[in-house]
């Protein structure tokens, strides 16, 4: 049947306004995170994101998915819990809402909802964006640890450089400005892989080196192990999307060397976790012996330049002097909200609510004060008991299924591939780090649940090819 000319019209008219939104979530979640970081308390009216909410809702029909629909209830978990049992402190706690609102509801839906065509263009465009930012970032912090010096950002609420303990901060703090590099080196990796002229290869590679040696002066030991881990999970998809041997070998040893495969992957991956915590230290003493001693040793290399400091970031060991793994007291903070939580076990259903989820531990005798448990999971919780704690489990859970119908697709695009594992950093820092948290609304949030949306839209398309085939072979 032919379109009527309305019908093509209006056809038009809607994938413009998909691609409109693509480019004003794009441009809004880049330009918000960096001129934050500039003059930190700067944020878009929320009233913007409110109206980006519901052209996702519609433009992407999110009713129908099941992981839209599970945010959305752990979104009016978070909100009513709040305000119901913290109604004289609900606005105090307005921003946590307001990220809650820009990460569950525009950036997951954000796939389904921009105009398919140009979802690949989008994300590359936004991918360019954050690597350039953190490049240059990361760029200002090393010049910043070289000359022994601080820069500040335009309100004066946070800095570029080396704090009392001779760790890099990237204005927000040293675990999380290394978060963030551990999981925009993989998006660079991404876009190298994608690129085709040599020019943008290198200057990718290029900002690959100087994220690497920025986070290596964070000396975040968590962060150094995920990038490891990262990259591996990286290289193990490479491989095994562009293996050809699967032709070569007879019917009956596929099966076993698809085991063999999978081991030798899962034995790169676990080696790759391990051997970047050496090459980061190795990075991190390389700059320092560089920075103190000059590019050239010299007869003189005791003596070091008028007003810089030698440098020197102790090497902290992954063992305690138990031999246990050494958490920095996180296992304390951890036992002390357990702790919390069995002796009031009706936290266990209602949560304690974003606003002020560490009071309650904090108040305890012998406690860390402190302003989270340092852990993704524990925080939700804490925040909104069980029932929250399962949501994020359910949607990590759709998340798994959503990678396994992508990787084992043959038709889907390489980079499609490559993107979970922005994710799976993400999820993997969060078992030590709140980084991932809607309190603190840091770019790990959005690009968490964008990446994940996207993977659950390619996953389901992978599902319903692989039905249709079925079908036509039945």
């Amino acid at each position: 049947m032919r379109q009527t000319m309305a019908e093509k019209l209006q056809e038009t008219a809607l994938k413009k306004g998909k691609i409109l939104f693509g480019f004003v979530v794009i441009a809004l979640m880049t330009l918000y995170q960096n001129f934050n970081i500039l003059y930190q308390g700067t944020k878009p009216p929320e009233i913007l994101w409110a109206v980006l909410a519901v052209s996702a809702l519609l433009l992407g029909k999110m009713w129908k998915d099941h992981g839209y629909r599970t945010l959305l209830l752990l979104y009016v978990i978070i909100v009513l819990r709040a305000y119901i049992g913290e109604r004289d402190r609900f606005w105090w706690g307005e921003y946590t809402f307001f990220y809650g609102l820009l990460a569950y509801l525009v950036c997951y839906p954000f796939a389904q909802a921009v105009d398919r065509d140009w979802l690949p263009k989008l994300l590359r465009i936004g991918g360019i964006l954050w690597v350039v930012s953190v490049t240059a970032l990361s760029a200002m912090g090393l010049y910043a640890a070289w000359t022994g010096t601080k820069i500040y950002n335009l309100s004066n609420t946070g800095y570029l450089g080396l704090n009392s303990s001779s760790r890099l901060e990237l204005l927000y703090n040293y675990n999380t400005g290394a978060a963030i590099e551990s999981y925009t080196i993989i998006i660079a990796l991404i876009l190298m892989a994608a690129a085709r002229g040599k020019a943008g290869k290198l200057l990718l590679l290029l900002s690959v080196v100087i994220m690497w040696l920025a986070l290596s002066l964070s000396d975040s030991r968590t962060s150094f192990i995920v990038a490891g881990f990262s990259i591996g999970c990286f290289v193990a998809i490479l491989i095994s999307s562009t293996c050809r041997l699967f032709g070569k070998i007879k019917e009956k040893n596929r099966n076993l060397f698809r085991i063999v495969l999978s081991a030798f992957i899962i034995l790169c991956i676990l080696l790759s976790s391990v051997s970047s915590y050496l090459l980061f230290i190795g990075a991190k003493h390389l700059f320092v012996n560089m920075r103190n001693n000059g590019i050239v040793a010299t007869a003189e290399a005791e003596e070091t330049e008028a007003g810089k400091e030698t440098l020197n970031i102790p090497d902290r060991s992954l063992l305690s002097s138990d031999g246990s793994l050494a958490l920095s007291g996180r296992d304390k903070i951890w036992s002390g909200v357990f702790r919390f939580l069995q002796e009031n076990p009706k936290t266990l259903l209602t949560g304690t609510s974003v606003i002020s989820a560490m009071d309650g531990p904090n108040a305890m005798e012998g406690s860390f004060v402190i302003a989270d448990p340092h852990s993704l999971y524990i925080m939700t919780l804490l925040e909104s008991g069980i029932p929250g704690l399962l949501l994020l489990l359910f949607y990590i859970v759709l998340f798994a299924v959503s990678c396994v119908r992508v990787w084992r697709n043959k038709q889907i695009p390489l980079w499609v591939k490559l993107l979970p594992v922005i994710a799976v950093n993400i999820l993997i820092n969060g078992l030590t780090e709140c980084i991932p948290c809607i309190i603190y609304g840091l770019p790990n949030l959005y690009h968490l649940h964008l990446v994940i949306g996207v993977t659950v839209l390619f996953g389901r398309e992978s599902k319903r090819n692989e039905k249709a085939r079925k079908e036509l072979a039945a």
